[in-house]
């Protein structure tokens, strides 16, 4: 075999196979000789040369000891060390070298497996092979990764086969490594698994204690609150993503009538409930439509609220006819917290047979005093009184209460409604039945006022 070349025109001069100092072929800067020159008398060459000579014999010995241990393996002595890079290296050079690998190679494969040297060998080359091509693949991979996380992934793969200088190294042409980056493969591939993906885990964060939230949606889960329509659809989207047609259902209060009277219930059961921002914002999600007329929705209650219309009408025509203002501002007012009362509270207020107030007990409230048929005995006692309710039923007294200003403003309305009919009637006879609010002086002093109101003259 070959053991040496001399750069130019001559040829390759082959070293003898025994090991011992000859004078072998001069090549300029590459290669380092076995022996010492015979034409150099420099002692600082002679010197510079042994610890080469040091190193080529600890190679020679070791690699015949392995020979000798091997049954076909045979090595030839190593003459020469190649000092330049292997870019730099001709073809010629990287065949020796190439060559007296493949030799060591040969021998150790004898040792480790005496009777299947050539198939272990060939074994280790075809994936030494295999591996080159699939470390192309991963760094061109690694290039092409538009995002980091799977940078890290696919470095991670091959991350702990290498050190972080050859790390670095590999990727010198491509791109740049950081410490950082090869540190950061290396716990993904020891945390997660060489190569795995890191699973996306989503986190809700939940900033309402879940039992206040269920609190509060059974509170407003009551059919007083939200009704529904028989028509109109709306789509409601769950989180898996399915979506589900259900019926509208038309809101009958607004929300901050529902988050005052549900924080005014929580103060009665004395429960700390959810903050009024973070209830607004659930009934912002929970959609509905804002009831904007009761007329075939719900008929009682659009009745109600046509009664609490007509009184507030009366109110006003008693005060035209001569009824005080501050009674009048009041009876208003009055008026208007009772429909508002009626419409919310008061239905949260009324229960089966457990209220001992009679104007929430619906047994009590809805059982008929004349007939036993439509009565239903409660198994408390009405010992407790809503004053929300009795100042309802004050405030109807105090308007309908048949005293001089009542019969001045309907003796009023009556004699428009007759105008209307009759316009050529201009006079009209009065006559009582001599009730005490007939005797008073507040109706007998307006009564000039009313051919100005109704276009109707009493002449007596």
């Amino acid at each position: 075999m070959a053991q040496a070349e001399i750069r130019g025109n001559k040829e390759v001069t082959p070293a003898p196979a025994s090991v011992g100092r000859c004078d072998p072929p001069w090549t300029p800067g590459q290669w380092q000789p076995s022996s010492e020159s015979s034409s150099s008398g420099n002692e600082e060459k002679e010197e510079n040369k042994l610890p080469v000579d040091h190193l080529l014999d600890a190679y020679n010995g070791a690699m015949a000891q392995i020979a000798g241990l091997s049954k076909d393996a045979s090595v030839e002595q190593l003459t020469f060390r190649m000092k330049v890079e292997w870019e730099k290296a001709t073809e010629k050079e990287k065949q020796l070298c190439e060559e007296k690998v493949g030799e060591a190679c040969r021998a150790v494969c004898g040792v480790i497996a005496p009777n299947a040297s050539e198939e272990l060998f060939k074994y280790f080359i075809k994936r030494a092979n295999a591996s080159n091509n699939e470390l192309d693949a991963l760094i061109t991979a690694y290039k092409q990764a538009p995002t980091k996380g799977l940078k890290t992934q696919i470095l991670s793969i091959y991350a702990l086969r290498y050190s972080s200088t050859e790390l670095k190294q590999i990727h010198a042409l491509s791109e740049r490594l950081s410490d950082r980056q090869i540190k950061k493969a290396r716990n993904h591939a020891k945390i997660v698994g060489v190569g795995f993906r890191v699973e996306n885990i989503v986190h809700h964060r939940v900033r309402s204690d879940p039992d206040k939230l269920e609190h509060f949606l059974l509170f407003i889960d009551q059919p007083y609150f939200y009704q529904d329509v028989s028509y109109g659809t709306r789509m409601v989207k769950l989180d898996s993503g399915q979506e589900m047609i259900m019926p509208n259902v038309v809101r009958t209060v607004g929300r901050s009538t529902i988050v005052e009277q549900y924080h005014q219930h929580c103060r009665e059961e004395e429960y700390k409930p959810l903050s009024k921002s973070m209830l607004y914002r659930i009934l912002k999600v929970r959609a509905a439509s804002q009831r904007k007329s009761l007329q075939g929705l719900d008929n009682t209650a659009a009745s109600g609220a046509e009664s609490f219309d007509t009184l507030t009408k009366v109110v006003g025509d008693l005060e035209q006819c001569g009824a005080r203002h501050e009674w009048c501002e009041e009876n208003l007012k009055d008026l208007k917290a009772g429909k508002r009362y009626l419409k919310t509270s008061y239905q949260a207020h009324c229960q089966d047979d457990s209220d001992e107030c009679p104007h929430h007990c619906r047994q009590h409230a809805l059982s008929d005093i004349e007939c036993a048929e439509f009565q239903a005995a409660c198994h408390h006692e009405h010992l407790e009184v809503c004053p929300d309710c009795e100042g309802r039923e004050a405030t109807m007294e105090s308007i309908l209460t048949q005293d001089s200003f009542a019969v001045y403003a309907i003796l009023v309305d009556l004699l428009k409604n007759v105008k209307a009919v009759k316009p050529q009637i201009t006079g009209a006879l009065l006559r009582s039945d001599r009730a005490g609010c007939y005797h008073r002086n507040t109706l007998i002093a307006p009564l000039h006022r009313i051919y100005e109101l109704s276009g109707i003259k009493p002449l007596r």
